[in-house]
């Protein structure tokens, strides 16, 4: 399915500023990322508004693809005076939105990887729960990348990463609004997170599965 063919599919013009959210599938999830995201995205109508990026005959298409009984998280979030956005809640059409998209933002997980092998630029985001976050920081001391992308690109170093993550406390309306303007009217961060995506691509062709290439390269830097 091309852009174009997708877009005509959900009835968004050629034309459209379209962004999609992917706040993840868990009630967890969804409790500790919606109102940042939300709030993200008013943040961002302001300086894309500013930008002559949006405006009464172009307003920014959120996508929300998000699974049954999830609906509840977005429907009470207060979106008055925020005339320039369009927000759609889509039910199991991921994929579909991510084509679609100029950008996304996208929760850690297997999504991040099909963003990148569907070409679609975007930024890397989760907050953990209290204990997992603990894991991680005092008995794991794990301080490499968490994306797939990232880890099968072998970025050791944040300053290095293909992709931005931004994680735990960094997960909030001020840093999140910051990357979607960023994925949408930089196009130089645009180019690069396409490069990385097509060596990411050919990475997948080798005769060693997607998850040898990703265990070794995490087992590598757990134990540097």
């Amino acid at each position: 399915m091309t852009r174009s063919q997708a877009r005509q599919n959900m009835n968004l013009a050629s034309n459209d500023l379209v962004f999609t959210i992917m706040p993840g599938s868990r009630p967890a999830e969804m409790w500790n990322h919606s109102l940042p995201l939300l709030r993200a995205v008013k943040l961002a109508e302001k300086e894309l508004s500013k930008r002559h990026m949006i405006h009464a005959q172009r307003k920014l298409k959120i996508l929300v693809p998000i699974v049954n009984g999830m609906e509840n998280f977005f429907s009470g979030f207060d979106f008055s005076g925020s005339s320039l956005i369009e927000i759609k809640l889509l039910q199991h059409n991921a994929h579909k939105c991510l084509i679609a998209s100029d950008a996304a933002l996208v929760k850690s997980g297997t999504s991040t990887l099909e963003a990148a092998l569907l070409g679609c630029p975007y930024t890397l985001f989760y907050k953990p729960s209290w204990m997992t976050a603990c894991i991680f920081q005092y008995f794991l001391k794990y301080k490499g990348p968490v994306g797939l992308v990232n880890i099968l690109l072998g970025k050791k170093n944040s300053e290095d990463y293909a992709v931005k993550e931004i994680l735990g406390s960094e997960v909030n309306a001020k840093n999140l609004s910051y990357e979607i303007v960023q994925l949408l009217v930089n196009s130089e961060k645009q180019n690069e997170l396409k490069k990385s995506f097509l060596q990411v691509m050919d990475l997948l062709k080798t005769k060693e599965p997607p998850s040898q290439l990703a265990a070794h390269e995490i087992f590598d830097l757990v134990m540097h």
